[in-house]
């Protein structure tokens, strides 16, 4: 069970698996953790809520049943996915931690400790990530999968409604009172860029899925940290999915 949150997180450890020699492992990816939560000092944790559902995929896909089956009693709250990417692409991060972090730029620059909810997501913000999100919805359904929003992943996860994604993000109560990032070296950038921005875009481009908002959030990430994370991020390269069509993308992330 590898850990949670990059776009093909499990493509990366299986292809350092094999370079290593081993045979006949199976890899099973969560879309996120099982909960909500953030450390206040070190050795110590406050955890806000807990997710009913969170999808999973399994490499490759035709061990499915076995490895839920061997999952289930454990983690009730895993439910199948059609495949690791799939399961990568279904966790809120990539949606509501980068771009509104380089939308509140001024705010976090400026007021720190900076207290916010919902990561200080207002209605414009909120406009930019409903964009980034179809952009994320395209994609899953270019590969066939389920096209699941953001709406109905927090809806899956906390039990969150409303008629918009404003309406809905702003309902999840484990997003209120919390603190932001200090600076933008935070995991919120420099990790959920290049692990799951950058490959979910690259992925997007590879399927014929335009992707331009998915593209100025790495883009604008890289100038704030003067990073380039298009070269430092997962490519296809990376996940082993460099030179395939869209049937050898299912293919692969079917039978490995």
């Amino acid at each position: 069970l590898v850990n949670p949150g990059g776009v093909g997180g499990a493509l990366v450890w299986a292809n350092a698996i094999r370079s290593a020699g081993l045979t006949g492992i199976r890899i099973a990816q969560p879309a996120d953790l099982t909960y909500a939560g953030s450390r206040t000092e070190p050795g110590r944790v406050l955890v806000k809520g807990k997710k009913a559902k969170v999808m999973t995929g399994v490499f490759p896909a035709v061990e499915t049943g076995a490895v839920m089956a061997a999952l289930g009693a454990d983690f009730p709250e895993f439910a199948a996915a059609g495949d690791v990417i799939e399961a990568g692409l279904s966790g809120p991060g990539m949606l509501v931690h980068p771009l509104p972090m380089l939308m509140n730029a001024v705010r976090i620059d400026r007021d720190q400790p900076l207290k916010y909810n919902a990561y200080d997501i207002s209605p414009s913000v909120a406009k930019a990530i409903a964009a980034l999100d179809a952009e994320r919805v395209a994609i899953l359904a270019a590969l066939g999968a389920e096209p699941r929003p953001i709406t109905t992943i927090l809806d899956d996860f906390y039990g969150a409604r409303g008629e918009t994604f404003y309406d809905v993000v702003t309902d999840v109560s484990a997003y209120r009172g919390s603190t932001a990032p200090k600076d933008f070296s935070a995991r919120y950038i420099t990790e959920e860029v290049p692990t799951q921005v950058v490959p979910a875009a690259l992925i997007g481009r590879a399927l014929g899925v335009a992707t331009p908002v998915m593209d100025a959030t790495a883009s604008l990430a890289g100038a704030v940290n003067g990073a380039d994370y298009w070269t430092t991020g997962w490519t296809l390269d990376t996940l082993g999915l460099a030179g395939r069509d869209r049937a050898g993308i299912r293919d692969y992330l079917a039978r490995g």
